[in-house]
């Protein structure tokens, strides 16, 4: 991503299954290496395509693997996961100045 000339890729062309939350609501509790699966997948994700929320995942995984968040139920997890996924957020993220952002679909 160092490369002035590369450009991102646009928001929205990299986007989660719709099955992928209830995967992890199915688990009672998630496996640590489900969730080191999960953490590898948005560290992967952040460092190619400088996705916010890609890092906000990563970080999420993160700190679900090294803390008592890891004893949450995966219907818990899912649900953090799901919203930070998809809801809306406090500040607009934005990715690297040559990525096309699209419309805001939370601004009124």
């Amino acid at each position: 991503m160092d490369n002035p000339d590369h450009v991102a890729l646009p928001k929205g062309i990299v986007v989660n299954t719709s099955t992928i939350y209830q995967e992890v609501a199915n688990f009672p509790q998630v496996p640590p290496d489900q969730v080191w699966k999960y953490w590898r997948v948005y560290t992967t994700t952040n460092k190619k395509l400088q996705d916010p929320i890609a890092r906000r995942l990563e970080n999420f995984w993160w700190h679900v693997l090294g803390s008592d968040r890891r004893l949450l139920s995966g219907n818990v997890l899912a649900s953090i996961y799901e919203h930070i996924s998809l809801g809306p957020t406090f500040v607009p993220l934005r990715g690297p100045p040559n990525r096309w952002e699209g419309p805001d679909l939370y601004s009124e």
